[in-house]
């Protein structure tokens, strides 16, 4: 492990000093996947400057700059993590591994994901990096961030040991939220969690720091534990929800709601899932990509923890995931937009590996691959006001395919190259 954390600092530290800069690319012969429009089309994909030029389907006979042809592969835009805290990976028996946002960002890159949205971390270390980022001070894949997390004194968030913003009156939540908002947070993250076992904030709180944050152009995403939370949070106007409900199955009538309301689901299944699903296929940690992403430490605690459960408890969780996938099923006829989120760096997800996980079990819930494809890509790229795509204009974040990932949405795996802002990562694993 320290090996690996030892080469991270030093590629990070790279490209610090040295500033590498895009080149004048073409992706040859390439099948390039529009998530948006649901095509694909077989040709050129022409880089510069960090975005994409021009799609072709002759080379240009004049053309200086770097050809790779990719024989058929399959181009892709930059996957996109809603729902992380990039401080490293967690696994059952508190065993963590703790790494930095930078060293974090730059290793989920090998696995395609090229942005990350933090929910709750260090608020100062997390304004701190992203700044250098964008300064062009540090690589890996583009930080964004709530930088804190507004939540009840002693509610969830405060059990860490880590500062965060706490607000219990409408009055604290307008001032909370305007002291933040100072500090140009991507998003405003709140919690509100009436069912659980943590203090929460009121609704009225809840309201005041959505109309708030809503006045000063700010997107809001809000944690939540019920389908009753959900409701208020719906009737309060957030932008997004985060976390699918864990009391009961999301109704037809929340769905609807939430659809009517255009406000976004970022469900993080793989989180509520895949500890047990790691019991029942262990091949799933065996993969290249989650022995590469995950300390030794991190897949021996799940190996460790799979050998405790009792069957009655392997039965209930298996239970308890099928009425995940219910209610996602639910959101997604209802026609709730869904974006990809881990909640990694806590138990259950795994830093980059689990944005693919996410996939996989959206189109269990019943995406398409195509819409599945677009939560992680597009889609996310729309929430975060970016371009992210494969057309003129977009920016240059793409991963190369070995094989169709609309044919088998697991081979988002099967990658042979990712580009980032118009420069070619090398694959580490």
């Amino acid at each position: 492990m320290l090996t690996r954390h030892l080469l991270l600092f030093f590629v990070v530290f790279l490209y610090a000093r040295h500033g590498f800069t895009s080149e004048l690319l073409l992706l040859s012969n390439a099948n390039i996947v529009d998530p948006e429009s649901k095509v694909i089309r077989y040709g050129n994909l022409l880089i510069s400057k960090g975005h994409i030029a021009s799609f072709s389907t002759i080379i240009p006979n004049n053309f200086t700059g770097r050809i790779i042809d990719l024989k058929g592969k399959w181009v892709i835009p930059g996957l996109n993590d809603l729902h992380t805290h990039a401080g490293g990976n967690r696994a059952p028996g508190r065993t963590s591994e703790f790494n930095s946002t930078p060293a974090t960002a730059q290793l989920i890159l090998s696995a395609g994901v090229t942005s990350l949205l933090d929910l709750f971390g260090d608020e100062d270390d997390l304004f701190r990096q992203r700044e250098l980022q964008r300064a062009g001070k540090i690589n890996g894949a583009d930080i964004f961030t709530s930088l804190s997390c507004l939540t009840a004194i002693k509610g969830h968030c405060t059990e860490y040991g880590i500062k965060t913003r706490t607000m219990d009156s409408p009055e604290e939540a307008k001032t909370v939220v305007e002291a933040l908002a100072k500090r140009k947070p991507d998003v405003i993250k709140i919690v509100y969690t009436k069912g659980g076992s943590m203090p929460t904030i009121s609704k009225e709180t809840l309201f005041m720091a959505i109309k708030t944050a809503n006045l000063l152009n700010l997107k809001t995403v809000v944690h939540i534990n019920s389908v009753e939370d959900m409701r208020d949070v719906i009737s309060a106007g957030a932008t997004a929800i985060t976390h699918l409900p864990s009391d009961e199955e999301v109704t037809t009538e929340i769905a609807e709601l939430m659809a009517a309301r255009n406000i976004i689901m970022i469900p993080t299944i793989v989180s509520d899932t895949d500890a047990i699903d790691f019991r029942q296929d262990p091949s799933i940690l065996s993969a290249p990509m989650a022995q590469y992403l995950a300390g030794q430490n991190i897949l021996n605690a799940y190996k460790k923890e799979n050998l405790k459960l009792s069957e009655s408890r392997i039965a209930m969780l298996l239970s308890r995931n099928q009425m995940f996938y219910r209610s996602a099923n639910t959101l997604i006829k209802a026609g709730v937009t869904m974006l990809t989120g881990t909640d990694s760096g806590g138990t259950g997800a795994i830093q980059g590996f689990s944005v693919h996980r996410e996939m996989i079990k959206l189109v269990t819930s019943g995406l398409s691959s195509w819409e599945a494809l677009a939560a992680s890509t597009s889609s996310a790229g729309k929430f975060l006001g970016k371009k992210y795509g494969v057309n003129q204009g977009d920016e240059a974040n793409l991963v190369v395919l070995s094989e169709s990932p609309i044919d088998d949405i697991t081979n988002t795996q099967k990658i042979e190259m990712v580009i980032h802002h118009g420069k070619v990562i090398n694959i580490n694993w």
